[in-house]
């Protein structure tokens, strides 16, 4: 008699596990897509830069926020507490840019226009980041610092849930892959053009 050979089950895909995401809570411009892109090429779900429909504090978002996914980057970002809070044992990387650059990036791409209502529609979450629509330079740049601070200030005993990395690095491939024990592939270079809020 032949025995049938052990087929071990397929680990279940890590979008099914809702115990543990992938969640960028960088600033917009610090090289989310990038970082968004590689994770994709890893093998992974990643939504980003999805519009604003849903109000955070509806009850129970959270717990569907990424079905379906592995993890997000560009979304929703002052509320990574709430994240954490309700995706146990995930893995955060924050993206990190120098202020100046960020803001040259930020104020050439999805600065709203002076002739927008301060009551226009904000599907790209600047009242959540920056408390306005329009924001000041110095405002714009504190909110991010700030935000960068208390990121940090709250993984501060959890070092190995959190990893900052910068834009302007060299090494973000071998980086992200080893804080998530995943192969090191090619970086992707993703630069978007035009201003979001022309037109």
């Amino acid at each position: 008699m032949i025995l049938p050979t052990y087929q071990p089950p397929e680990p279940e895909p890590m979008a099914l596990c809702n115990a543990r995401k992938i969640i960028c809570v960088g600033f917009m411009k610090t090289g989310t897509t990038s970082l968004a892109a590689y994770l994709n090429l890893l093998g992974l779900k990643i939504m980003h830069d999805h519009p604003r429909e849903i109000s955070v504090y509806q009850d129970g978002f959270f717990r569907d926020f990424l079905y379906g996914y592995d993890g997000c980057a560009n979304m929703y970002v002052p509320f990574f507490q709430e994240m954490d809070a309700h995706y146990p044992s995930s893995k955060f990387i924050l993206t990190t840019r120098h202020s100046e650059k960020w803001w040259r990036s930020l104020k050439s791409w999805g600065l709203p226009t002076s002739s927008q209502r301060a009551d226009a529609s904000d599907t790209l979450g600047y009242r959540d980041l920056f408390g306005c629509l329009r924001p000041a330079k110095r405002q714009a740049i504190t909110r991010m610092n700030n935000h960068n601070l208390l990121v940090k200030h709250h993984f501060c005993l959890r070092e190995d849930d959190l990893l900052v990395l910068d834009v302007d690095q060299n090494n973000k491939a071998e980086a992200v892959s080893s804080f998530l024990n995943l192969p090191v592939l090619e970086y992707p270079h993703k630069k978007s053009v035009g201003n979001k809020y022309s037109g």
